[in-house]
């Protein structure tokens, strides 16, 4: 079934809505997600959709639609980037209905980047990289009153 927006994605799901395996990534739990996601050596990490869109399906979908797609249990602080992307998006017309999607949950890299940088400060998108580049390497979710302060400590040497 050819899905065409986030929108219409989340009206036709009915209870878990996928396998907890998604993209190779397992969502079943927050350690193994992390696991999950970590580069192997000479791996390259092209974008971080296992990150990307469950932060803009909580964003822009009611909390049981977002959560029967990605079944992990949210890390802390997670509503520190959620709840200002759901404010920019608002701010900048980004609804569930205009994110296309080119799979099951998924939009392309360019869409995810696109709702990123237009509803997200640039402090933010930084937070936000840094978080996923912590997680692919193996050093696990830092959180992102952490990874703020460790960005504004590092501006002002």
């Amino acid at each position: 079934q050819h899905v065409q927006s986030l929108a219409t994605q989340a009206a036709v799901a009915r209870g878990p809505t996928q396998p907890a395996v998604w993209f190779e990534h397992d969502f079943s739990d927050w350690q193994r997600l992390l696991q999950s996601v970590q580069r192997q050596p000479g791996q390259q990490q092209i974008t971080s959709s296992w990150l990307f869109m469950p932060l803009i399906a909580d964003a822009l979908l009611p909390a049981h639609s977002a959560q029967a797609a990605f079944p992990f249990q949210r890390p802390p602080d997670w509503n520190q980037l959620t709840g200002p992307l759901r404010t920019g998006c608002a701010t900048h017309g980004i609804t569930a209905e205009r994110v296309p999607l080119d799979g099951p949950w998924h939009a392309t890299a360019t869409w995810q980047e696109y709702v990123l940088n237009t509803a997200l400060s640039l402090e933010l998108i930084e937070t936000l990289a840094a978080l996923a580049a912590s997680c692919q390497s193996g050093g696990g979710w830092v959180g992102v009153q952490a990874t703020l302060a460790a960005q504004q400590e590092a501006m002002m040497a």
